[in-house]
């Protein structure tokens, strides 16, 4: 049993680098962490997908939370508007202040919060370097050109910097405002695939699973810093998640139901903690959750996922709150 549902907008864009801006990022110099990148001049669209993308694949991959962020995905998004934050559009060519993909990754929680833009990307609180961001930037504002070539005086100048060029490419830094780039992590470092956990059937369900235990033990600290009410379905935070999930479709995968009672296989909620990428994959279901960037199978203990099957199969009760 595995995976919670994450509907991201989530515009987890991480990013390349541009030989160096030492200007803030963002409209009040949002901080983030150096990077370790090899600064890049005048990157291409191939960099920024090898470099940055990966970072955004668990929720924006093909066919999962748009945009897609694949380099066909990416090409798609320039001069396209958002059909979430009106009047924003993913990238325009020339002008990364103005494009959502820039703004998402560079400006502070309260710099989006003023324009109403929701939450940073990547979730679930931003945190690429400023060598990525600066490599979205150069890209953006070089044209967000779709080749993956340079052009040949660009070819020629790095081949042949010029002697009274002075100071390195790259040498400047950016401000650090002291946030820390998270890392992610797997709780199956040690490489071996996690436990399959007892189905409902054969547990027995025997012990009642309370709605509030599993709110404040799994959901909350688990889910709710992406399902947080901003962009991404269900809303599992304290208050939200009463009328978020019990019979309520989801919007991104219109067939299915968060929660059934009494049918745990027929729930979004269980299935994406429960089964594996490759199921998922084959129902046309996205990716794995909580959100990892392994997504192979979920962060979630055996434990949890059980708890989430047998509290739906013992009929999805909830209370009228967890106060």
């Amino acid at each position: 049993m595995r995976h919670l549902t994450i509907f991201v907008f989530g515009f987890s864009l991480s990013l390349l680098h541009l030989g160096c801006d030492d200007k803030p990022l963002g409209p009040e110099g949002g901080g983030h962490s150096g990077g370790g990148h090899e600064p890049i001049d005048s990157p291409t669209l191939c960099d920024v997908v090898e470099q940055v993308m990966p970072s955004c694949y668990t929720c924006h991959a093909a066919g999962a939370t748009p945009p897609e962020l694949t380099q066909s995905g990416l090409i798609a998004t320039i001069n396209t508007d958002s059909t979430m934050y009106a009047g924003e559009t993913f990238v325009i060519p020339g002008n990364s202040e103005a494009s959502l993909l820039y703004k998402k990754i560079a400006f502070t929680k309260e710099d989006l919060a003023s324009m109403g833009l929701g939450q940073p990307m990547p979730l679930p609180a931003g945190g690429l370097s400023d060598d990525l961001i600066a490599m979205v930037k150069a890209w953006i504002d070089d044209g967000a050109k779709t080749s993956c070539e340079q052009d040949e005086d660009e070819k020629e100048e790095e081949t042949n910097p010029s002697t009274d060029a002075g100071a390195a490419v790259g040498s400047g830094t950016s401000p650090d405002a002291g946030d820390v780039t998270s890392t992610p992590t797997s709780i199956n470092d040690g490489g071996s695939t996690p436990s399959q956990p007892t189905s409902g059937a054969d547990a027995g369900l025997a012990a009642t699973v309370d709605f509030c235990n599993l709110q404040n033990t799994v959901l909350l600290p688990k889910c709710a810093d992406c399902h947080n009410n901003q962009e991404i379905a269900p809303d599992l935070t304290l208050d939200g998640v009463f009328n978020s999930i019990v019979n309520v479709s989801s919007p991104t995968h219109t067939t299915q139901t968060f929660v059934v009672p009494g049918d745990p296989e027929a729930s979004l909620l269980y299935v994406k903690v429960a089964k594996s990428a490759g199921e998922l994959t084959d129902l046309g279901l996205g990716n794995v959750m909580p959100m990892t960037y392994t997504g192979v199978t979920s962060p979630l203990s055996t434990e949890d996922i059980q708890a989430i099957e047998t509290w739906i199969s013992q009929g999805a009760q909830m209370p009228a709150s967890c106060d």
